[in-house]
């Protein structure tokens, strides 16, 4: 039986947050979508989004500390 989502169809955010969860666990991409039941296409366009890179930390601030000059 195919397990895969139906065309058209969202991916919802469980899915992403398990496939996430699971490369970066160190499975490989096949088996990433395989445990979440998407597509290679639907993989390859998750890693490509935002929110699969790490966060970028700041080097300087956004705004003056108030308590700076205390």
């Amino acid at each position: 039986m195919w397990r895969g989502q139906v065309p058209g169809a969202r991916i919802t955010q469980r899915q992403e947050k398990i496939y996430i969860k699971s490369r970066q666990q160190g499975l490989t991409q096949e088996a990433g979508v395989a445990k979440t039941g998407l597509s290679g296409r639907s993989g390859r366009r998750i890693e490509k989004s935002e929110r699969f890179l790490p966060p970028v930390s700041r080097h300087w601030r956004t705004r003056p500390a108030p308590w700076e000059a205390v």
